[in-house]
């Protein structure tokens, strides 16, 4: 009953929607893929982003809207397809989507400390908006030269 009711909603989003279902799960794909092959001291290669704007210029009208539309569809999609796609695939994939159209992005990670131990995060950020990872309020961010010096072992 829950995939009818999907579809009926995602025909109602009409065919961009359908388009950017298409493209999120390539994105998500090919995230996957770079994650499980790349060495774990090559994964902060992965974590470099594109580089901020000059002065903080503003995002094109286009370049909002895409953004818009990958805060949409990313979540959707990623609990949808067949392999991993965690928070670190999802900001990986949103993050490639939108270099496509020159908007600036930076992947973030994060860590909080509950019961269980140290659990980490990542998202996405546009600026200051949380593109991807949901909720990070209880995240203590870990500054960008922080994380060069993580040791990543599998």
């Amino acid at each position: 009953m829950r995939l009818l009711r999907d579809i009926v909603v995602a025909w109602r989003r009409g065919p961009r929607f359908w388009a950017d279902v298409v493209v999120c799960v390539w994105e998500l794909a090919l995230a996957n893929c770079a994650l499980r092959h790349t060495p774990p001291g090559d994964l902060l290669l992965l974590l470099r982003g594109a580089q901020p704007r000059p002065d903080g210029a503003a995002l094109s009208v286009e370049q909002e809207a895409l953004v818009e539309r990958v805060a949409c569809a990313v979540p959707i999609m990623a609990i949808r397809v067949p392999w991993r796609s965690d928070c670190l695939i999802q900001a990986l994939a949103a993050r490639r989507w939108l270099a496509r159209a020159a908007a600036p992005s930076d992947v973030c990670i994060g860590v909080r400390k509950d019961e269980q131990g140290f659990q980490a995060h990542a998202w996405l950020k546009v600026g200051e908006r949380i593109v991807t990872g949901g909720d990070i309020s209880s995240y203590a961010e870990l500054p960008a030269a922080q994380i060069g010096r993580i040791k990543f072992s599998r």
